[in-house]
């Protein structure tokens, strides 16, 4: 058990790089979910374009 401790306090993440991992996580949440709207709203006028 100890083992896998030392393992982990090893290969910790600094503050510096879990705001970064957060902030990129961030950036690319907000992009999938404009492409999602793009799309269902590109699929949306293809279907009601006539109606």
């Amino acid at each position: 058990m100890r083992k896998y401790l030392k393992i982990v306090d090893i290969h910790r993440a600094t503050k510096s790089q879990r705001f970064a991992n957060t902030f990129l996580d961030g950036i690319f949440v907000q992009f999938a979910f404009y492409a999602m709207i793009f799309v269902f709203s590109l699929i949306y006028a293809i279907i009601y374009e006539n109606q």
